[in-house]
């Protein structure tokens, strides 16, 4: 984002801004167990998280991850 805002292209720096906001605002909503599971769904470390937090259902995991692909897919095209 920043190497794009010095060379002064500043509506795709505005694009990826906005998937990296998406992705935090799903991170805050999620908390320690979205993040969890979203690490262990794209790139397959992590467990869910242990007692106290919950666990999370199989739909709340897809719709996590579902949720979470564009950015996934930023991050591993840099």
């Amino acid at each position: 984002i920043i190497e794009l805002y010095k060379a002064e292209e500043f509506i795709e720096a505005q694009k990826l801004q906005a998937i990296v906001a998406q992705g935090d605002w799903i991170s805050i909503q999620e908390g320690v167990v979205g993040t969890k599971s979203g690490l262990l769904s794209y790139f397959g470390y992590g467990v869910c998280g242990r007692k106290p937090l919950p666990s999370m259902t199989k739909q709340e995991a897809f719709k996590y991850s579902e949720d979470f692909k564009e950015l996934v897919a930023v991050e591993k095209a840099l």
